[in-house]
């Protein structure tokens, strides 16, 4: 449940200034009867600057989700009510706070506001594992640039996310924090979301989130009462639609091999690649004996063999960073690897060592390009599944209504 085309991404409550509209049809997809007013609140709240012909192709996209869910009655099982009765029961919530007009406390100056997720690895998970658990927040990173789409993401799939995944959104004090990710955290810009990384626990990414990005419980905007229904609409149409590609998108190590047999070409590079790890550390004995440790496990086992030699002591010392990386984009692996440009460790962490090879050409294997491959693999199952649902539900729009609804609607 990584990436949603559009506006089911996004169920964060914001402060809407649509005024009523008459219920207008405006169009049909499939069985699915849309009005005016449906898509004008959906256009306002998510369109952005597209015009409303553009933002229409991908309002239908969502609506084709939405029957496939119901034509396999997802709407009836368990889990989707479950999760509906859920997102009912918040509004309800934000329903009282209006009504009794309570002004939500200010968090604590002195802390933080976080968007976190955490994916725990397995201490038996091996090096190869590991770099598949780290492409699946990978391509989170890739879908949620900024700290509020992260939020985003985080308020919608909180409460339904697999096995082994932690989400939230939090004000943190920096004693709360453990060093590696009080020291990424401090590297972030305002709404700004740092790219994987491990520790201990597991893979983490965090964003930087500012004040108007702050969960509803916390600061509950103001929704009008004609658009609460819309609202609903919204929860329902993103929920299935999320389920429709969670059960579409299903994918493993011999679905990504495949497709990276077939589309090779694709993933070939101009330029050299270091494949390694980087340690920083901020004891300098301490990291000698680790390099002479690892000289004993060969490169697919490093990551493992770091867990191993400091689970007893615990990772604050240590920042770990593995993977790929093309030469002009790390500045220790550049300077420390390559010989070129500058690099001034981290005062909290001065010593430093890369661990690795160079890949000039190629990948040794899909696993090097697992999150592009991840994704290009998925965008492709849907642009396919897409191209059936644009015969199997077919959309009829009133073109004369759609042409009342202008641009300047959005604002």
């Amino acid at each position: 449940m990584i990436k949603r085309i559009f506006l089911w991404g996004g169920l964060m409550l914001a402060s809407l200034c649509a005024s009523a509209q008459s219920d207008t049809l405006l169009m049909r997809v499939g069985h699915l009867p849309v009005s005016r007013s449906e898509f004008l609140y959906a256009y306002r709240k998510n369109a952005g600057a597209l015009p409303p012909s553009d933002f229409l192709r991908r309002f239908v996209r969502l609506k084709w989700r939405v029957c496939q869910a119901q034509t396999e009655g997802l709407d009836t099982t368990r889990l989707f009510r479950q999760q509906f009765e859920n997102c009912k029961l918040r509004l309800q919530k934000l329903n009282r706070q209006q009504q009794a007009s309570v002004s939500p406390e200010a968090p604590d100056t002195d802390g933080r506001w976080i968007a976190h997720v955490c994916l725990r690895i397995p201490q038996s998970v091996s090096y190869s594992g590991t770099r598949a658990w780290v492409a699946k927040l990978d391509s989170v990173s890739a879908a949620m640039p900024s700290a509020g789409e992260l939020a985003s993401w985080i308020e919608q799939n909180a409460g339904h996310l697999p096995t082994g995944w932690q989400a939230e959104i939090v004000c943190v004090k920096p004693y709360q924090l453990p060093n590696e990710l009080l020291t990424r955290l401090r590297l972030l810009k305002p709404d700004e979301t740092s790219r994987p990384f491990l520790s201990a626990a597991g893979v983490h990414l965090i964003g930087r989130l500012t004040e108007e990005e702050i969960p509803e419980e916390e600061a509950a905007p103001r929704v009008r009462e004609t658009d609460k229904q819309y609202l609903l609409r919204e929860y329902h149409d993103g929920l299935l639609a999320g389920m429709v590609e969670d059960e579409l998108l299903q994918t493993d190590d011999e679905r990504l091999k495949h497709y990276y047999k077939k589309h090779k070409k694709h993933y070939r590079w101009k330029l050299p690649h270091f494949k390694g790890i980087i340690l920083q550390a901020n004891d300098k004995e301490r990291l000698e004996r680790l390099l002479t440790y690892l000289d004993g496990f060969p490169e697919e086992e490093w990551t493992d063999a770091i867990r191993r030699f400091d689970e007893v002591g615990g990772s604050q010392w240590l920042k770990v960073e593995e993977g790929l990386f093309q030469i002009g984009t790390n500045a220790s692996v550049d300077k420390l690897f390559f010989g070129q440009g500058e690099f001034t460790p981290s005062p909290d962490y001065p010593y430093v060592q890369v661990l690795g090879k160079v890949l000039k050409r190629k990948p040794e294997s899909y696993k090097d390009v697992y999150a592009l491959l991840e994704r290009d693999y998925k965008a492709g199952m849907l642009a396919k599944e897409e191209e059936k649902w644009a015969k199997k539900f077919k959309v009829e729009i009133n073109q004369e209504v759609l042409k009342t609804v202008k641009s300047h609607d959005a604002i």
